[in-house]
């Protein structure tokens, strides 16, 4: 099953991302979460703009903190922020309160985005095994969803287990798990190495970073097309990612029984990794990713057709399955045209384009799924793929000219 060496080097990393899933399970309810604690979704919506408004504001000085201070204390520190965040979301009261979670939720994300990928391809580089880049995603997509299969199952029993009490919801004492397993999740990556030497942090070399970076991504013609359309595809995903829950919910499940329809998710998610790491050997990945976004937008604009539980959840099923496929193809692509040294920043770069699409999506699917429900705003997920499949077949027709 495994390449030879390829646990050997990546144990670790696998690792921590497999508990990270399965302690990290508030996120399989945290729109509903938030819903039954009082917010509106269109409150949510901006709390969620807000998270990827710091995202597109912290994400090229984090990383390039990280190519200058390192990898691991960039990831261990994200990972600490993000457990203390989760003990504080079971107090939160107002919306001001909402809105400087998710900013200091933002800061724990661009510590991690960006770095996390640079510190394996460099760890794989240091060591000559640039060749288990495209199996680390797809592996690394079958070990995640593993976890949350376990998460979900988990999610599941302690709902069943935990009781609302005169202070904290059952759903509140989620969240504290969750705080105690980001915890060891940082603990972990501590004792990963590094094998990058550290540089003294200044404003001046951060920038120097920052605008190499940019550079870099203007100037080839490749990444420029492929970082635009992240913008349309964050769109999207963000889209459906606000409203998956509220939907799932309103076609007739419980809260408690979002976790086990996750578990579901993830185990196609593994097949879908299983897949991803043979679509990895196709020449044009280019067409491949083409493809398979208009498979994802046109079962997104069929979601007039469910009427009911059972459709509602095959519904969900085969999105996630699309999309847990195009991530380790679409995440590893770009790296193909980034030098080693801009890894990090450039990664990150490439996660603040993103922000454009996850500040509006959520402000415009809350106001939509307040006034009409979840359809128009799933509705709205498949049109902004259009964009995104005209420039995925743009660029494969130009490597087929050139091939």
């Amino acid at each position: 099953m495994f390449v030879k060496g390829e646990l050997r080097l990546l144990w670790r990393f696998y690792l921590y991302r497999f508990i990270e899933h399965i302690l990290g399970m508030a996120a399989l309810l945290w729109t509903v979460y938030f819903a039954a604690k009082g917010f509106s979704y269109a409150e949510i919506g901006l709390g969620l703009a807000v998270l990827s408004a710091g995202t597109f504001l912290f994400e090229v000085p984090t990383g390039a903190v990280a190519d200058i201070k390192g990898r691991r204390f960039s990831v261990s520190l994200g990972y600490a922020i993000v457990a203390v965040v989760s003990a504080t979301a079971p107090f939160l009261s107002s919306l001001a309160a909402l809105c400087a979670l998710f900013l200091l939720w933002s800061v724990a994300m661009t510590l991690v985005s960006g770095a996390d990928v640079a510190w394996v391809v460099d760890h794989l580089r240091e060591h000559d095994r640039e060749d288990l880049v495209g199996t680390f995603y797809a592996r690394e997509s079958s070990f995640m969803h593993a976890g949350v299969i376990i998460a979900g199952l988990t999610l599941t029993g302690l709902l069943m287990v935990f009781r609302d009490g005169p202070r904290f919801l059952a759903m509140d004492k989620v969240w504290f798990v969750q705080a105690a397993g980001m915890a060891l999740v940082a603990l972990i990556v501590i004792t990963i190495p590094e094998h990058r030497e550290r540089k003294i942090v200044t404003a001046s070399s951060t920038f120097h970073f920052s605008k190499e970076g940019f550079r870099h991504v203007m100037g080839e013609k490749t990444l420029r097309p492929l970082f635009i359309s992240s913008i349309f595809f964050s769109f999207s995903l963000a889209t459906w990612s606000f409203a998956y829950q509220p939907f799932l919910v309103g076609a007739g499940l419980s809260i408690a029984d979002l976790g086990w329809a996750r578990s579901a998710a993830s185990i196609g998610g593994i097949v879908a990794g299983l897949l991803a790491a043979r679509l990895t050997k196709k020449e044009n990945q280019f067409a491949v990713l083409g493809f398979l976004f208009i498979l994802l937008m046109l079962i997104f604009v069929s979601v007039p057709l469910t009427g009911h539980v059972l459709q509602g959840f095959l519904f969900y099923l085969v999105i996630s399955f699309i999309g847990y496929t195009i991530f380790p193809l679409e995440g590893a692509l770009p790296h193909k045209f980034i030098p080693s040294e801009m890894r990090a920043t450039i990664g990150s770069i490439k996660s603040m384009f993103e922000s454009g699409g996850y500040i509006l999506a959520p402000l415009i699917a809350g106001v939509l799924i307040d006034r009409s429900g979840t359809q128009p705003a799933i509705l709205l997920a498949g049109a902004f793929l259009l964009p995104v499949i005209g420039i995925y077949f743009k660029l494969g027709r130009k490597r087929i000219r050139t091939s």
